[in-house]
């Protein structure tokens, strides 16, 4: 199940912001997962935080209308907190839940599968921190993320 959300501009900005301050330093240990799998990466690279740290790495695979989206996180959230990735379309300001990152496993990770009617229109992975059980099903704090780049974002 997909939610699909409409941030308001201000978020969308803070999103953004904690998006773009990312290196492009791919992550070798998600390429050869899904290498692995007999897929070709497109884009792998660093997920940041705010304030420029590295925080996780992410791997794209895509095949056709189907994305497969590897994330692993460097740390377990906050106690009482959980982690959510989302792909984020700052065109048309709306965002696409991956869901829950599992914090249970180590490093904690998420693998997200779709098949989208165009996958490239998403030009943000986002890392937010919200509470355990949230009823607002809408992204809150950003902690980082990462900017795609093309085909991501056209």
């Amino acid at each position: 199940m997909s939610i699909h959300i409409i941030l308001s501009p201000s978020v969308i900005i803070g999103l953004a912001l904690a998006a773009t301050i990312v290196g492009t330093i791919s992550s070798q240990l998600l390429i050869n997962e899904a290498n692995a799998q007999g897929a070709q990466t497109l884009q792998a690279g660093d997920l940041t935080a705010v304030g420029g740290e590295k925080i996780g790495s992410y791997a794209i695979t895509p095949s056709g209308q189907r994305v497969e989206v590897h994330l692993h996180l460097d740390k377990a959230p906050t106690a009482g907190n959980v982690w959510a990735a989302w792909l984020l379309d700052n065109q048309t300001n709306s965002a696409l839940s991956m869901g829950q990152v599992e914090a249970d496993i180590q490093p904690p990770s998420l693998t997200f599968t779709q098949f989208m009617v165009n996958p490239n229109v998403y030009d943000h992975i986002i890392i937010t921190e919200e509470p355990q059980n949230d009823a607002d099903p809408g992204a809150t704090q950003p902690i980082g993320g990462a900017a795609l780049e093309p085909p991501f974002g056209g």
